[in-house]
């Protein structure tokens, strides 16, 4: 569940010290079993560390390494020897120096996920007009270990009528912060997240400007076994867009923002993974706010 208890008013200077209790990870190197029979193509990659190998030799790869995250044990395969293990602690940091130099007041969530964590960081005072109690506009940034993602930063948003959160990839779509773990582009973040920083608050009128093109797109449907049935190919689950769908107040009179919302509402609420919380609030905004919405009639 993602709520905004989790946030805390904290300022930057206080948030480092939270990062600086997050996993840490280096770069390993990895051995490759040589069979007894040369003929054999049977290596087998493993972590030297493991007792993995219970007969033959081993020979270290040149050119692959393992990632190991140091507080779980946990080694992920596949790295090149030019990737720069970007500890969360290393890739936080710029951007809570780069927050703290904006001087305003914030609201901060450290999201830990061990190979994954995600910082939210909300400003309260900068407010989108939903038409309602209004939206608290910040930021989002994830560093992970166990794949190749870059280091990445987007918009994000918490609506404060219903406690629902938001990612804005497509809105501010040339406002997406990234690196790869590479240590040029490793160098390179803390001149990069300032200007995103401020680019994201400067630009609050185009979501606002999306939310009143939404709210103007009419949607009609028979009932809520229609909703639901316009709904599944958006959340990938039937499940999930029955418990959507019952988010609507009136079937045949929505539209396509009350949608957007329904969605976001259990990607926020339910208990669901930050995996797929991500993905349904992403595909939400690409499929709903900019996508061409139609209703599909339930088949007998």
């Amino acid at each position: 569940m993602f709520s905004i208890r989790s946030f805390k008013e904290m300022t930057p200077s206080d948030a480092k010290g939270v990062i600086a209790g997050l996993d840490k990870a280096t770069l390993v190197p990895l051995y490759e079993k040589v069979p007894f029979d040369a003929s054999l193509d049977n290596k087998v990659l493993g972590y030297n560390d493991e007792k993995m190998f219970l007969d033959g030799s081993l020979k270290e790869t040149p050119k692959v390494w393992g990632l190991k995250n140091l507080n779980t044990g946990t080694v992920h395969f596949g790295a090149a020897k030019n990737y720069a293990p970007l500890n969360h602690e290393d890739a936080l940091d710029p951007v809570l120096t780069a927050v703290d130099h904006l001087g305003l007041n914030t609201l901060i969530n450290i999201d830990n996920h061990h190979d994954v964590v995600e910082a939210f960081i909300l400003f309260p005072d900068l407010m989108v007009n939903d038409n309602q109690e209004g939206i608290q506009m910040g930021v989002r940034f994830k560093n992970v270990y166990n794949d190749k993602k870059s280091f990445k930063g987007t918009a994000f948003g918490w609506r404060i009528s219903c406690a629902n959160g938001l990612l804005l990839t497509q809105t501010y779509g040339d406002l997406v912060i990234s690196a790869w773990h590479t240590e040029k582009q490793v160098l390179s973040i803390p001149h990069k997240v300032e200007t995103f920083v401020e680019g994201i608050l400067q630009r609050t009128h185009l979501f606002e400007a999306k939310i009143e093109e939404a709210v103007s797109a009419k949607v009609t449907f028979q009932d809520y076994a229609e909703i639901a049935n316009t709904l599944a190919p958006v959340t990938a689950s039937q499940k999930i867009a029955d418990a959507a769908a019952q988010e609507v107040k009136d079937p045949e009179k929505t539209n396509k923002w009350e949608l957007y919302n329904a969605i976001t509402a259990y990607a926020s609420h339910e208990d669901v993974s930050h995996i797929t919380r991500e993905r349904l609030i992403n595909d939400a905004e690409k499929k709903i706010l900019y996508g061409n919405l139609v209703p599909i009639p339930v088949v007998a």
